[in-house]
């Protein structure tokens, strides 16, 4: 199993009666995974989706202070201006948490309900155990790159998957990236962006509407996302993936959304997301006011 060639022989996982997994590496207890059945419609209501496109530097957070707020990869840096809390947040890369590593001490500090792939915790461990002690951390999947399974070839997965109600996948489809998981603990479809995984997580948990803030997918001359600048701006490859991966995936969760009846929105003004496949809101409630306006409430409270 390549996929698991830099885990084995050290990584194991022992599973509980109730769901909840120990996760173990040379022997050594490296943590307490939450099980992930306890989680099916427990975060009912409306969330906000906080994703990390240049967008979100337009957003007045403190009108969501009293929201459902589920943060991805870098949205946790919001924190350091607004007083807002995450109530869930999903992690599923380490090159990451290999660049951003204090964002990464920051999420779990905050003692939110965390979503991370094992290959996420294992980073985490080497650097400083005791972190994993400070949130609920829920362990996550790729579908068809799950821990001590082998990798299905194109035929197989589609038989797998056309053997359990719950997964979704175009019998069309070529790309195992591309569908909709209704239940997480059978793993998640990757669809080419960290935000397909945060809303099938939100789906299964109980979201009614997912509120979409920062999915932009195309970023700006200066920046890809909104804790850059042009001095520290990172590649991004999230428009390569467009229209291959990660439009078919939106399509896909969409799907799986409506038959639900949950709700999606984009706030995002300049998302490449079109409206014909997720509605767009008007962000005008959620933004920055400018400074005449400001001044203006401030003596006219």
């Amino acid at each position: 199993m390549r996929h698991m060639e830099n885990l084995w022989p050290y990584l194991k996982i022992d599973s509980k009666e109730n769901g909840s997994k120990s996760i173990y590496w040379r022997s050594q207890d490296v943590c307490h995974c939450e099980s992930i059945a306890t989680l099916k419609n427990s975060l009912p209501g409306t969330w906000y989706l906080v994703a990390n496109g240049p967008s979100v530097s337009n957003i007045d957070f403190n009108k969501l202070r009293d929201k459902q707020l589920c943060g991805v990869n870098a949205s946790i840096a919001l924190t350091d201006k607004y007083d807002i809390h995450f109530d869930a947040y999903v992690v599923i890369d380490p090159v990451f948490i290999d660049k951003n590593y204090e964002m990464m001490r920051k999420i779990l500090l905050s003692q939110t309900k965390c979503f991370m792939t094992v290959y996420c915790i294992i980073s985490i461990y080497h650097r400083e155990p005791e972190l994993l002690k400070c949130s609920k951390i829920y362990l996550v999947e790729h579908i068809n790159r799950r821990i001590f399974k082998p990798v299905l070839d194109i035929h197989s997965f589609r038989t797998w998957v056309a053997s359990i109600p719950s997964l979704h996948f175009s019998e069309t489809n070529t790309d195992i990236k591309i569908g909709c998981s209704e239940d997480i603990s059978l793993g998640i479809f990757d669809g080419g962006t960290v935000a397909v995984w945060a809303l099938q997580i939100l789906a299964y948990a109980g979201a009614s509407n997912i509120n979409l803030l920062g999915v932009d997918i195309r970023g700006q001359k200066d920046r890809n996302r909104f804790f850059e600048d042009k001095d520290n701006k990172q590649p991004s490859d999230l428009m390569d993936k467009y229209s291959t991966i990660i439009e078919p995936s939106l399509k896909a969760v969409k799907e799986c959304c409506e038959n639900k009846g949950i709700t999606l929105r984009n706030y995002s003004p300049n998302s490449i997301i079109p409206e014909s496949l997720i509605e767009k809101a008007d962000p005008s409630d959620l933004l920055i006011a400018p400074p005449h306006q400001i001044t203006k409430e401030r003596f006219n409270p």
